[in-house]
């Protein structure tokens, strides 16, 4: 990881580079997720960035959170209180893969590779497509939440009110 560096004219502070490295995928449910990270990485120090609806009980009959059982696996947990618009973190996604923040290993995260490039907007909304049964999407949303959480998009809005006080 490369802290304080710049990147393409921009300055990151305590930014870590992150490089997509491995890619789980058809993994059914967060026990198995927990169980392959466990043996492929033993004594690691692994860090989640969950779908922040993971908090709410599971509707697979498990009577605690996805985001519970990955605490107590051992893993750091990090995820905002609300899921971020779609479009934040598809902008967040864009912005930290053009400066070079993020990196993905085409190699060993082919799924990965396939669905960011292959993702389709909707003509009539500009969101992505959401395609039931396809991967994409899913694969797409799963990487920008972490993304997302590090390297925002953060757009200052000012009210009419600020504006007046000024």
């Amino acid at each position: 990881m490369d802290y304080g560096r710049e990147i393409n004219g921009y300055v990151y502070n305590g930014k870590p580079t992150l490089v997509a490295v491995d890619h789980l995928y058809n993994v059914l449910d967060t026990p198995n997720t927990i169980s392959i990270l466990k043996d492929k990485y033993p004594g690691c120090s692994v860090t989640c960035y969950p779908d922040s609806s993971g908090k709410n009980a599971s509707t697979r009959g498990f009577t605690v959170s996805d985001i519970s059982l990955l605490k107590q696996a051992g893993f750091h947990v990090k995820y905002p209180r609300k899921n971020p618009p779609i479009m934040s973190r598809v902008l967040a996604v864009n912005s930290a893969l053009k400066t070079g923040l993020v990196r993905v290993n085409v190699d060993r995260c082919p799924k990965l590779t396939e669905a960011l490039e292959e993702q389709a907007f909707s003509e009539s909304t500009g969101l992505p497509e959401k395609n039931p049964g396809a991967s994409i999407d899913d694969t797409n949303d799963s990487f920008g939440y972490g993304i997302h959480f590090l390297y925002p998009i953060d757009r200052k809005v000012f009210r009419a009110k600020d504006v007046r006080e000024i």
